[in-house]
């Protein structure tokens, strides 16, 4: 990587909330996307590849298993699992979340099986749920961290589990991240990302 290079972005419009389930647009989720993580991702070809979620199957009609990313940590260091597997999804759908993220309209409720195994429980067919946890549709939180804080909290201060860890935010200025040495895919090329 390039040591103590910083990576300036520039976009015209400012995200909305540092809460990634709050926001539906292309502006957060650019800037959100280096410091969360998702379930599943896709490669430069479109083609579904593993993130946080390293294999999943179709058990029946309503029912999806994913299988989870070990040894993941939490920017405040708490260690990611299907407790905030479960709770990132569920909180999503929750009305009193009020997303306008809606591709998770089908999920009615998530089934833990052991540490790193979830089930996904459906009211109705989906075939394409794991296309819909590519983008914020599956975006993980922690639930310790997430219960721990209010919504206005939160709306400023992300913790993800992904490559950039979030520094400070100027309203229509700029958003400051430094580089999650310890990301799980490997430390980023730059220490430092300005949007």
């Amino acid at each position: 990587g390039q040591e103590g290079q910083t990576l300036t972005i520039a976009q015209t419009i400012d995200a909305t909330t540092m809460d990634p389930q709050k926001q539906g647009g292309m502006s957060s989720m650019n800037v959100l996307i280096n410091m969360f993580d998702t379930l599943v991702f896709r490669d430069a070809e479109g083609k579904l590849i593993p993130s946080l979620a390293t294999e999943w199957t179709s058990v029946d009609d309503l029912t999806w298993q994913f299988k989870l990313r070990e040894d993941v940590k939490f920017h405040d260091g708490d260690t990611f699992n299907a407790e905030d597997a479960k709770f990132s999804l569920e909180r999503l759908i929750n009305p009193d979340t009020a997303s306008p993220i809606v591709e998770l309209a089908a999920l009615d409720h998530v089934e833990i099986i052991d540490d790193y195994t979830i089930n996904l429980v459906l009211s109705r067919p989906d075939p394409i749920i794991p296309n819909k946890l590519v983008m914020f549709g599956g975006v993980m939180l922690s639930k310790e961290y997430t219960e721990a804080h209010d919504n206005d909290y939160l709306a400023l201060n992300p913790n993800g589990t992904g490559p950039y860890k979030f520094v400070s935010w100027m309203k229509d200025s700029q958003i400051v991240m430094d580089a999650n040495k310890e990301y799980w895919r490997g430390a980023p090329g730059f220490d430092k990302l300005v949007i």
